[in-house]
């Protein structure tokens, strides 16, 4: 998805002035020890009651650790470490954490912070109220977190604490990947939420901070949506390779779906969706096509002859809005760029595409055309996948990257979508084909770091994700319009 261009100096100011107020998104080091609990409760203390690693995370996969707590008789379950702060620290702080939803008692999970005078927690404990994160969903794990908390005067180390706070016997609680890191620095996306194309007749929101999740749509078109685009009026595009409709719109605001009554030549099973800058759709699957918008002339700029393209992604032409370069996943066949200009499409350099294995998503950072951030999946069985071969991939030939690995969270990946160059992407992991495994969202960011946004729900078979971008027109010179005034205010104060 790329958004809407405006003009060159308004887009500079109100980029300049909206970084300077909100700082980078990139991930930064956690300040505490053993986040994961990766290997076993190493830095940690346990109060309150029996307190046990396992070896699955929240994945079920026995790649990465997860603290269980159990509580006896009602009492209090604590993991806890103490925290380092920076002088006159501003700190995200918070946790992953389920209580299982067998549990036939209610109570919630908390996770705080308490402040004390001096380095390593020692010294007094000030006296004033901890900062506290809670969720009380059973079920599924949740994102719980305070942002940018405000270190009390004299503070100069906190105490992390998760607690299980259970209302009555035989209370439970899980947590994984606690984390505590300057305010404004933890890994958070950018963009407040994404879409996903949910193969199981769907389309579904989710907020990436918090995991919640809202439908938007199902049925009537959308047979099997497995490819979802942004267009820049916030309208959203949907194909499906099945089905009497191949392309449809949805109203993001109502659900009401549309399909695209299309003129010219003719879509075959389309896979995935996206939208140049200026505004035409790009499709691949059994052939790569160019869609004009509104009247929905469709031109078939590449046939791919036996192979499929389950992804794609665009670069368009800074001056024109054009696409110039489309960045084909090209399932057992590798990655490949269609040049639009001179209609060659060339294998991507460094693609570790083994026989066997299928890519089917692809993101292309804008105007970073030595960069492919992929996923790639080993089928065992025409309706099922090898998890343990399946993973999020990247390739960059100036060799900013990681050298390109698989494996980590993600099972049996699909599509991909980006907010940006500098923003994390986002893989949608469900089944292979069929939806028999928990759909599940992760983001991924350009370090390879990789992140549970959320799981099932109603997602069961997420093949693609989109990411709703920033605001883009009037509501972004408004936001840069009020971030130049402050600065005006500012330097005319300082000026007397």
């Amino acid at each position: 998805m790329k958004l809407k261009q405006t003009p060159i100096l308004l887009l500079r100011v109100a980029t300049v002035l909206l970084l300077s107020a909100t700082g980078s998104h990139a991930a930064a080091p956690n300040l505490i020890l053993n986040p994961e609990l990766a290997a076993d409760l190493s830095s940690w203390t346990g109060q309150g009651g029996a307190l046990s690693w396992v070896t699955l995370d929240v994945f079920g996969r026995a790649d990465s650790g997860s603290a269980q707590l159990a509580a006896a008789l009602g009492a209090n379950v604590t993991l806890a470490q103490c925290v380092a702060l920076p002088a006159n620290a501003h700190v995200d702080f918070g946790a992953w954490l389920e209580i299982p939803s067998f549990q036939e008692v209610t109570g919630s999970a908390v996770v705080k912070l308490e402040w004390w005078s001096e380095p390593s927690c020692l010294g007094a404990q000030l006296d004033v109220a901890a900062e506290t994160a809670t969720i009380s969903t059973t079920g599924r794990w949740s994102h719980v977190a305070q942002r940018n908390v405000t270190a009390p005067g004299g503070a100069k180390s906190a105490k992390l604490r998760a607690i299980s706070q259970p209302d009555a016997q035989g209370f439970l609680v899980k947590f994984d990947s606690l984390f505590v890191a300057p305010a404004g620095e933890l890994f958070v996306p950018a963009v407040g939420e994404i879409v996903v194309a949910d193969g199981s007749q769907k389309i579904v929101k989710v907020e990436p901070e918090t995991g919640a999740q809202r439908l938007i749509t199902s049925d009537v078109y959308l047979a099997r949506p497995t490819g979802v685009a942004i267009d820049p009026s916030g309208l959203l595009w949907v194909v499906t390779p099945v089905g009497g409709t191949l392309l449809v719109s949805v109203d993001p605001a109502t659900g009401i779906q549309e399909p695209l009554v299309t003129t010219g030549d003719a879509l075959d099973s389309p896979w995935d969706v996206d939208v140049a800058d200026d505004g035409s759709l790009w499709i691949a699957g059994d052939g790569l096509w160019e869609v004009t918008l509104p009247g929905g002339s469709v031109a078939l700029r590449k046939s791919l002859g036996m192979t499929t393209a389950y992804g794609l992604s665009i670069d368009s032409d800074p001056d024109t809005g054009a696409a110039w370069l489309v960045s084909l996943a090209r399932g057992d066949a590798g990655l490949a760029d269609f040049n639009v200009g001179s209609g060659d499409l060339t294998p991507v350099a460094g693609t570790p595409t083994a026989q066997g294995r299928y890519d089917y998503g692809v993101w292309m950072p804008s105007h970073d055309t030595s960069t492919r951030v992929f996923t790639e999946v080993e089928p065992i069985a025409p309706s099922s996948c090898n998890p343990a071969a399946s993973g999020a991939l990247a390739v960059d030939d100036g060799g900013l990257l990681p050298n390109p690995s698989l494996g980590g969270r993600f099972r049996c990946p699909r599509g991909l979508g980006a907010g940006g160059p500098d923003e994390p992407g986002y893989a949608s992991d469900g089944s292979a084909f069929n939806g028999s495994q928990e759909g599940q969202i992760i983001a991924i960011d350009r370090g390879g770091n990789q992140t549970l946004v959320t799981r099932s729900g109603f997602l069961v078979d997420p093949w693609d994700v989109e990411v709703v971008p920033e605001p883009t027109g009037d509501a972004a010179l408004l936001v840069a319009a009020v971030a130049l005034a402050a600065l005006v205010t500012r330097a005319k104060l300082a000026s007397g």
